[in-house]
């Protein structure tokens, strides 16, 4: 193995510890709601996440948009910005059907490796653009969930409210506070990327996201579970999303929420 394998490594895991400190030393700001909090998510990227996914991409977010109508379920859908730039007509239908608007970055730019004059141009850059549309954006997810505080620092210094990265957290913490703004860590416990790394079918994909809802219902934790439109393109796979949304749907105990609305809620208590 290389050093510089090594060494990022060892740089991940000390982020990682440092976030779960984080989230250990304030309590559960959930705990007040007797149901259990959930959030569905989309990261809407299309080509900006490489060649051919585009038209799978925006042929299924209509139907999806069809599925969660039918069952009630509102999402946040991360958009790369220079995609809503695109596009502006599907972005603007997605929220115009109760949906939340955030940023999946300005161009799909991994942004870890990025100096921080870079990151900081990204962020704003992003900002301004879905400023521009008319989306008052409050939340951020990064590419390939890379992160680091540096980038958590500049997503605080341009007023977002919350940021949503991977992470085994059991429910949401503030990351980053200054006297005007607080920042609050969302951590997503899962996605649909089974289909890619683990090559597994679609029934076995719905009773791993089930499995993990019930776990959070139990623990009284929170979890956030992702989707990717164009990985979503297939008709059994479309299925399986709507036997999930159906199944969410129908437990009481149960509140699906995007990641703004679980802030506000958080912070009104």
């Amino acid at each position: 193995m290389s050093i510089t394998r090594i060494t990022k490594g060892i740089k991940r895991r000390l982020k990682n510890n440092k976030a779960n400190k984080l989230c250990r030393l304030q309590k559960n700001p959930l705990a007040t709601i007797n149901k259990t909090v959930v959030t569905t998510f989309y990261d809407f990227e299309a080509d900006y996440a490489g060649t051919g996914k585009q038209q799978p991409c925006f042929a299924t977010v209509a139907r999806i948009l069809e599925i969660e109508k039918k069952h009630g379920i509102h999402s946040t859908y991360n958009t790369v910005a220079k995609l809503a730039h695109d596009i502006p007509d599907i972005v603007k239908e997605i929220h115009h059907r109760g949906h939340e608007i955030a940023s999946h970055s300005y161009d799909h730019t991994v942004l870890l490796p990025l100096s921080r004059q870079q990151k900081k141009h990204n962020v704003e850059s992003a900002k301004q653009m879905f400023d521009a549309l008319g989306y008052s954006n409050i939340g951020h997810r990064s590419p390939q969930s890379a992160w680091d505080f540096t980038l958590v620092k500049q997503l605080s210094e341009n007023n977002y409210r919350w940021n949503a990265e991977n992470g085994s957290e059991p429910y949401p913490y503030i990351i980053h506070q200054t006297e005007t703004n607080k920042l609050w860590r969302m951590p997503v416990r899962d996605d649909d990327w089974y289909y890619v790394r683990d090559k597994m079918q679609p029934k076995q994909v719905l009773q791993k996201w089930i499995s993990l809802v019930q776990q959070a219902r139990e623990t009284q934790s929170y979890t956030a579970i992702g989707f990717h439109p164009w990985l979503q393109a297939s008709e059994d796979k479309l299925v399986v999303l709507e036997e999930f949304f159906a199944w969410l749907a129908g437990q009481d105990d149960i509140a699906v929420m995007p990641f703004g609305e679980v802030v506000n809620a958080m912070e009104s208590q």
